[in-house]
């Protein structure tokens, strides 16, 4: 099992000179650095998979879907992601998938969708797997013992956290630069033992 939240706000009180009465002050900064990173890329823990049963229309995401890596066929393979833009005929080469753009206004709650193209560059009949990563639960201080952070390295959000926090309390530039090189550097780390899956971009073989 991985770190726990108030293992990371406890962490982050240390370096900030927080007191017990101010731990509160943390959570909600945290949440907004836990959602950062994990919009960085698909981390392993994030990823998730969905059939998609796709009729001629786009599908709809899950909520908290935050991308899409690959969408695979049993019967036809890896379609390989294109803009909404460059949808073109292939000459019997390519199928591809794409996001669909969403409309101005629209509510942002279930935005993610996505559309399969085949080599007409018409919308396609076929029944895949979509590979996808997702936002964790939300962090709350009720579960702040026993919820897990589900990043590869949890020094991660701790130093993120205080990168965000600490322009606003009273902290030398030397320390500030300090803590933003460590997170930097942890964040590199983590990125290169990531292991992303092979993704089919372009719409080439």
């Amino acid at each position: 099992m991985g770190a726990k939240v108030q293992n990371i706000i406890d962490m982050v009180a240390l370096a900030l000179k927080y007191d017990s009465a101010d731990k509160t002050k943390i959570y909600n900064p945290m949440s907004l650095a836990y959602y950062d990173i994990c919009e960085l890329t698909d981390w392993l823990k994030l990823r998730k998979t969905k059939v998609g049963d796709f009729s001629g229309s786009a599908i709809t995401m899950p909520e908290g879907t935050i991308g899409v890596t690959n969408i695979v066929s049993d019967a036809n393979g890896p379609y390989w992601q294109i803009e909404q833009e460059n949808i073109l005929p292939t000459n019997g080469v390519n199928l591809r998938w794409h996001y669909v753009s969403t409309p101005e206004g629209t509510d942002l709650t279930n935005a993610v969708s996505v559309q399969i193209i085949d080599t007409d560059g018409d919308p396609a009949t076929d029944s895949t797997v979509i590979h996808y990563w997702a936002y964790p639960p939300e962090i709350t201080e009720a579960d702040a013992a026993t919820q897990e952070i589900l990043l590869p390295d949890a020094r991660l959000l701790a130093l993120k956290t205080i990168v965000d926090m600490i322009g606003l309390i009273d902290h030398d530039e030397d320390q500030a630069d300090r803590y933003r090189n460590e997170y930097q550097s942890a964040l590199a780390a983590a990125t290169a033992k990531n292991q992303s899956p092979t993704r089919y971009i372009g719409g080439k073989r």
